[in-house]
């Protein structure tokens, strides 16, 4: 059995899946006999070691100027605090968008120190860098230039490096530019680099691997929840983050709102997941009407949260409709009608959806027609292998594969 150190993000969140993600390697990697131990960037204020599902987990906090933004960020509701935040954020771009992708230089280092001392102390043969966020990779490269050929180091991309379009023009062609760059340096240095589906046709090197996501687990995991939503409305359900930029609530609530004008029974969306902004929550707060927002909820209930409803929604990214939203393969465990709304015509999860079949497409990019919300609501038996390069198992074994 190996001896594995993975480099994760948010690893006791619930709401992020790039967390999720990580646990599901995690917990596969524990199940298979292997030792592992994980350095993880936290999602709140953890810090220190915890064992965690078999696994020795060491949290390295955020920088102070992460801190800083994401309280702006949250409470830049006012005029007053608006400004902070701008000014902040011009400060911010300037300074540390001069080194993107790596630009939590301090975090890495401290990564890097701590990374050495497990791989001493306990004979680490296998690292795995993952991204996002994109310590984990230069953490990998470090270790790889420092150890050689006596570790083998693999780098998992939970999603692709893009840099959005709607920034400066210039800066975002530099920001292009930089990732360009530190592709390339990744490339040359780990043993592999594993990325997802949606990258494919973008590079051709035989070091590169495809895979999808470990977060399509049908048998077990799973925990019945507490919570029991009411049965006198048509009840659907959204379980992940929003934010005002790429995957906001706001044509949810007017889809929502839209539908109940001809409906006997009420639709009501219920949420679950991380509001990123301000903006988001004042959004969901004044939507009483059609939305109830819960908080945040354990993995593990997911999967019963989403067999009470008569409907699931998926918000597709907009700004970075290439990345894929890994929720949707947790929707597909669930044989439910799925109403997935869209916002560009190319955007990375239709193919799936097509796969999937029982799903109601929504352009938000055109007109909505009366059609649009014309629902079926019919549950479909989903076949074990439709999804079988999503599950855990299947990562795992890939990742295994490459650091041979």
């Amino acid at each position: 059995m190996s001896k594995i150190l993975l480099f994760a993000s948010a690893y006791k969140s619930n709401g992020s899946a790039n967390g999720i993600c990580a646990r599901n390697l995690v917990r596969e990697f524990v199940k298979q006999g292997h030792e592992v131990f994980v350095i993880a960037v936290p999602y709140a204020d953890e810090n220190g070691m915890e064992v965690l599902e078999g696994a020795e987990v060491w949290f390295e906090p955020h920088e102070w100027y992460d801190k800083v933004f994401k309280h702006l960020l949250k409470h830049h509701g006012n005029f007053f605090m608006r400004c902070i935040f701008t000014i902040y954020n011009v400060f911010r771009i300037m300074v540390f968008g001069l080194l993107f992708p790596n630009d939590c230089r301090f975090r890495v280092r401290r990564i890097e120190k701590r990374a050495v001392k497990l791989i001493e102390e306990n004979n680490i043969n296998i690292v795995i860098g993952t991204c996002l966020p994109y310590d984990g990779i230069p953490a990998a490269i470090y270790l790889k230039k420092k150890y050689g050929d006596s570790l083998k180091v693999v780098t998992y991309h939970f999603d692709i490096m893009s840099v959005p379009n709607n920034q400066f023009k210039p800066f975002v062609l530099f920001k292009k530019w930089k990732v360009k760059r530190a592709f390339a340096e990744e490339l040359k240095v780990v043993d592999k680099v594993v990325l997802p589906h949606t990258a494919k046709g973008l590079y051709n090197d035989p070091k590169i691997q495809y895979v999808g996501f470990p977060v399509y687990i049908k048998e077990d995991g799973y925990i019945e929840t507490s919570v029991v939503l009411e049965k006198n409305v048509i009840i659907v359900v959204y379980i992940g983050s929003l934010d005002s930029r790429n995957r906001s609530p706001k044509s949810a609530i007017d889809y929502i709102r839209k539908l109940n004008e001809n409906s006997i029974k009420p639709f009501l969306l219920h949420v679950w997941g991380h509001l990123a902004d301000a903006e988001t929550i004042e959004l969901i707060g004044k939507a009483m009407d059609c939305v109830e927002y819960h908080g945040m909820i354990d993995n593990k209930e997911v999967h019963s949260v989403m067999m009470q409803a008569d409907y699931l929604l998926n918000i597709s990214n907009n700004l970075l409709y290439k990345l894929i939203p890994s929720k949707i393969f947790s929707m597909f465990t669930t044989g439910k009608p799925i109403i997935n709304l869209v916002f560009h015509p190319d955007d990375s999860t239709l193919p799936y959806f097509e796969l999937y079949g029982n799903y109601k497409r929504v352009n938000m990019y055109n007109k909505l027609e009366p059609n649009d919300f014309v629902l079926l609501n019919k549950k479909i038996i989903v076949e074990d292998d439709l999804f079988d390069d999503f599950t855990p198992q299947y990562i795992v074994r890939a990742l295994l594969t490459a650091s041979l």
